[in-house]
């Protein structure tokens, strides 16, 4: 390898007398794409926010071709070209996508603004991205894909020495991410050096030059791409051997648990037919903007209907609005955890809670704490949500123990159909097993399943029956053995022949 670039010489960093990192040692030369691996908890987050500046460094020392940078201010690296893009967006939702991707660096004389130099720059950068997004919209007005490439965007209008991504492929459509990688390859050509944070296997082996793997905040170790494979970095990241990744699939039944006939939200989805029967586990496949996530949020109340009609166990309930559909037994699982899904200010304990506060109730009006405190020590338990305590802060949780604290917060409404979009989004794969076997437990108890994924190794090794949706309309339905990625593209893509 060529000489070192970036260095983390015996760096530690501990929160509460808990080690987060513990004596790491790393060098990425430049030009250089290095992928991080571990857990959830592993300690990636925290190296990040250490070079950057974000925290500081108990002891060790962190070097940019030679130059001590830790314990600096985040804007001093910022100065040294060190950008990182965070799985948690860093916007200011009521300014426009320029404003963003210039904060702090807007255009002026004399100290006046200059709009029109400042559109005209952020428009230079977007056609990079080949991003068909206005300048001038306000941040609030995107859908989550397009937040994660404004923050690519503004990564992007920086000099760069060293830039780190964790998961910014996680709500980017195929397309998009491909672009994304030949932009990462052209930064590589040009000197950068690139630390890529994915729990995509996929995407380490297409993009990364070397791996590293941490565990329990140690280093494990590196390794060339090309000299392992998926199953080794999977036995490094977890300590031991997988197993069978997916549980086995469940015994079905005639009986349906859940249908769904005619129904429409102009423009956004328009659903002939849709059933889910006891026992299975149904997935909807398409491309990006295919209408399938309207339509999983039309399911939980979240998105307007203009007609419809859902059933569960044969009686009509209506899903107007989130209260509704959660009273008529459907839970919801929106792909947005950090938004949509959780307090993150709040504890553990009132997220899983919240739900179904009317279920412990004293005369309507009193919450019997007692009741709360051991209906959540329960679903801790039985989901292996790994925390300090039930008063921790869900944002100090790792991404797969977030997800399941919105998987015990559904569950705690005991529903009988659960809508799952996108549920192993930014989460490792130890974890993704435990949520896929969760899942088809629940399945297996008779709870009608929906999954909504991205990943189609997901819905191919999970479901039990797939449908793919094109042009916001059901194209096709694959089973047993007709299942497979070819089969799914092959019906993603005939709207669009």
């Amino acid at each position: 390898m060529a000489a070192p670039f970036l260095e983390f010489d015996n760096v530690s960093k501990s929160f509460r007398g808990v080690s987060a990192v513990d004596s790491v040692s790393l060098s990425v030369p430049r030009g250089h794409v290095r992928a991080l691996l571990g857990e959830n908890g592993a300690g990636k987050s925290t190296l990040i926010k250490m070079l950057t500046g974000a925290y500081g460094t108990d002891s060790g020392e962190i070097r940019l071709d030679g130059k001590r940078i830790d314990n600096q201010p985040p804007s001093a690296t910022l100065e040294r070209g060190v950008v990182a893009i965070y799985q948690e967006f860093n916007l200011v939702p009521q300014l426009s996508v320029a404003q963003n991707i210039f904060l702090g660096r807007f255009p002026g004389r004399r100290g006046w603004l200059d709009r029109k130099t400042l559109v005209a720059e952020a428009e230079k950068i977007l056609a990079r991205l080949g991003l068909p997004i206005d300048p001038q919209a306000r941040v609030d007005d995107l859908n989550v894909a397009e937040q994660q490439l404004v923050e690519i965007a503004k990564a992007l209008s920086r000099e760069l020495s060293v830039l780190v991504m964790d998961e910014p492929t996680a709500a980017l459509s195929d397309t998009e991410t491909t672009t994304l990688f030949e932009i990462i390859r052209g930064l590589r050509a040009s000197g950068v050096c690139i630390l890529y944070i994915s729990h995509r296997m996929s995407e380490i082996f297409a993009l990364a030059d070397t791996v590293t793997v941490l565990k329990d905040g140690q280093h494990v170790g590196t390794h060339d791409v090309a000299a392992v494979d998926r199953d080794g970095l999977v036995r490094m990241m977890i300590g031991r051997e997988l197993g069978a990744f997916y549980p086995p699939k469940g015994a079905r039944s005639g009986e349906e648990v859940f249908s769904v006939r005619d129904f429409c939200a102009d423009g956004r989805f328009d659903v002939d037919s849709l059933v889910i029967r006891k026992g299975e586990i149904v997935g909807i496949a398409g491309l990006e903007g295919q209408g399938q996530r309207d339509f999983a949020r039309a399911l939980g109340g979240a998105q307007v209907v203009d007609r419809g009609e859902v059933r569960i166990h044969g009686v009509a309930v209506d899903v107007s609005t989130p209260a509704q559909a959660i009273a008529s037994g459907i839970g919801f699982i929106p792909d947005d955890r950090k938004q949509e899904g959780l307090a993150l200010l709040r504890s553990c304990l009132e997220n899983i809670a919240l739900g179904s506060l009317d279920r412990r109730r004293k005369l309507r009006v009193f919450v019997d704490r007692r009741a709360e405190r051991s209906f959540v020590k329960a679903a801790i338990e039985s989901l292996q949500v790994r925390l300090r305590s039930p008063s921790q802060p869900v944002a100090d949780l790792s991404g797969g123990n977030q997800q399941k604290v919105v998987l015990a917060k559904a569950l705690g409404m005991q529903p009988k159909v659960l809508v799952l979009a996108e549920p192993t989004r930014g989460v490792d794969v130890g974890a993704k097993r435990e949520i896929y076997n969760l899942i088809r437990g629940l399945a297996d108890k008779g709870i009608g399943v929906l999954v909504v994924s991205s990943e189609l190794p997901e819905l191919i090794g999970l479901c039990d029956r797939i449908v793919v949706m094109a042009g916001g309309s059901i194209v096709n339905e694959l089973a047993d053995e007709a299942i497979s990625e070819e089969a799914i593209m092959r019906a993603a893509t005939h709207e669009h022949a």
